[in-house]
């Protein structure tokens, strides 16, 4: 028998934490044997320049992906699609599951889409997914209103997080009802300006409710719902 690591134990604490408190749905588990098998796949099927998501984030988008509830998953700034790839595999068995990446970088989504189509395949997962080279700062009409069951937020323009309130402004509407939003990096330092301006958006909108910041490692994320 394996012996849960500490990373495991604290995803565990605060899955409990967040379905508790109805932040997430409570068919959020996490599987330590899957997550390693799976994790032994990503890692040798995946090729990217580099990446800021940890071992516990790719833990935390692993659980967070794995409800049945979530049908629909956006992915707003997929760079060679590493976040969207624990995304996908938390639910790889779910065949009403589809997760689409957004990037402006065409290099970057040719590389996610390489990468997405090797693990999907090793994995024999039922998901879809799809890469789109767009910018993410503009509607589109492909996503269906009230459609989007969770997304992520992790775009960079010109080093600054500040779009985060465009992209929520631009997207609110394609959100489901209980929907949930996941922003990346609300504790880097040279964000802290940017970030300090989203939070008191999101607390002062009527749209958003259920905000925490969640301190799993050196970046962070941020978690909060659409009305």
């Amino acid at each position: 028998m394996k012996t849960s690591t500490a990373e495991e134990v604290k995803i565990k604490k605060i899955f409990d934490w967040l379905t508790e408190n109805h932040f997430v749905p409570e068919d959020c588990k996490f599987s330590n044997d899957q997550y390693r098998y799976i994790r032994k796949q990503v890692l040798n099927n995946i090729s990217l320049p580099g990446t800021t998501i940890t071992p516990i984030m790719e833990r935390f988008l692993y659980t967070i992906s794995s409800s049945n509830r979530i049908k629909n998953i956006v992915v707003f700034g997929s760079y060679y699609g590493y976040a969207l790839s624990w995304l996908l595999s938390g639910g790889i068995d779910n065949q009403d599951r589809n997760v689409v990446g957004i990037d402006i970088d065409s290099e970057a989504c040719v590389g996610a889409n390489q990468n997405l189509m090797r693990i999907k395949n090793t994995l024999n997962g039922n998901a879809t997914f799809s890469i789109e080279n767009q910018d993410a700062l503009k509607e589109m009409d492909c996503i269906d209103d009230h459609s989007i069951d969770l997304c992520f937020l992790d775009i960079d323009v010109n080093g600054s997080k500040k779009e985060y309130i465009d992209l929520l402004e631009i997207w609110e509407d394609k959100m489901s009802q209980g929907g949930i939003i996941l922003a990346h990096d609300p504790l880097v330092d040279k964000f802290q300006e940017d970030f300090s301006a989203f939070h008191e958006f999101i607390k002062t909108n009527d749209s958003f409710s259920h905000y925490v910041t969640l301190p799993l490692d050196f970046c962070g994320i941020d978690l909060f719902k659409r009305t």
